[in-house]
């Protein structure tokens, strides 16, 4: 972490370079040190991580909708949520589902962006982790990398800064499924 002279503060992604300890400041076990850093991320993040949950079922999927445009889908169920990025830059989200669900997808509606699983949770305690950022999946621990659909352009992706509307969806649920979706806000 670090603040600004705006007394903002964010955090940035690195890897320390170098450490000089000055031990002639050396008292009550505390000394001044010099770091210095190498940012692998150009991006500042905010210091507050940012979590929306999205249950399954908490939206509709299937039927018709008539709003401006006409827009069809088939079977399955789904749930909405708005993730806002006050940043200047894209942010990746880590997504984490928990409970009984099959073939989940993961989408932002405001890209049209969607990573789609061929997965079946069959427990109430299995969780899936999937980091955007370091492109990443995994059930209960378990690398899950190859579940990644490939039908419709399924691929990782990331916030855009504003509001992002998120869905979570499944061919089947049965329990009550969640997907949480955690982030920073991203700047350049």
């Amino acid at each position: 972490l670090m603040r600004l002279a705006s007394d903002t503060t964010y955090m940035a992604l690195g890897r320390p370079r170098r450490c000089e300890l000055d031990l002639s400041t050396l008292k009550s076990g505390h000394a001044v040190a010099g770091l210095q850093f190498v940012a692998t991320d150009p991006r500042l993040y905010g210091a507050t991580e940012r979590t929306i949950t999205v249950p399954l079922g908490s939206g509709v999927m299937g039927g018709a909708d008539f709003d401006l445009a006409f827009d069809l889908a088939f079977g399955g169920v789904s749930g909405l949520g708005q993730a806002q990025n006050d940043g200047t830059a894209e942010t990746w989200p880590l997504v984490t589902i928990a409970g009984i669900v099959t073939d989940p997808w993961l989408e932002n509606v405001t890209t049209g962006e969607v990573l789609r699983l061929d997965v079946t949770m069959t427990a109430a305690n299995d969780v899936l982790v999937i980091d955007m950022r370091r492109r990443s999946i995994t059930l209960n621990g378990a690398n899950m990398l190859g579940a990644i659909s490939t039908a419709g352009g399924s691929r990782f992706w990331p916030l855009i800064p504003g509001a992002n509307l998120l869905a979570f969806r499944a061919t089947v649920d049965t329990t009550p499924a969640v997907a949480m979706f955690t982030y920073h806000d991203a700047s350049l």
